[in-house]
């Protein structure tokens, strides 16, 4: 038997709640992939765990969005909502600094789902892979209905 120099690694969902495909995404930016392949969660409620191990390589000032590099150099952006970085860090807590490692699993920040709604935004808890051009196969897997940890996204070299 021939040694296989493929691996797979699967991202899991950062909050629990309703899948949403990328295409069906309310934004044209994330929706056409240009960023890289993503999926959407409609959360149900605002605790958001980080989807994989690696060190925290990004944290918007607005508070608004994540970004994690793993061990295997995959690129994980979380964006939480929609054109909320107008928010300006409203409704939004940090518990990660850039810098920090993280464990898959580990709560990373809280988003407040009723003031952003109120302040007319959409909640969607965005993950992309940023970097999914240099990946064989980015796609999305795992079911309808999420629980936080469930495989969301497959990475193949």
């Amino acid at each position: 038997m021939e040694p296989k120099d493929e691996w797979e690694i699967k991202i899991g969902a950062p909050v629990s709640g309703r899948r949403i495909s990328m295409a069906a995404l309310d934004d044209s930016l994330f929706a056409s992939g240009a960023m890289g392949v993503c999926c959407g969660i409609h959360p149900q409620e605002g605790a958001i765990f980080s989807p994989c191990k690696g060190e925290v390589v990004q944290l918007a000032e607005t508070k608004h969005a994540f970004g994690i590099r793993t061990a295997e150099g995959i690129e994980v952006l979380v964006h939480l909502g929609i054109d909320t970085v107008e928010m300006n860090g409203e409704g939004f807590t940090t518990l990660i600094q850039k810098g920090d490692e993280v464990k898959k699993g580990q709560l990373v920040m809280k988003m407040d789902l009723d003031k952003i709604r109120k302040a007319k935004y959409e909640t969607t808890v965005i993950t992309i892979i940023t970097n999914t051009n240099q990946f064989a196969d980015v796609h999305p897997i795992g079911a309808e209905q999420l629980v936080v940890g469930e495989d969301l996204l497959s990475i193949q070299k």
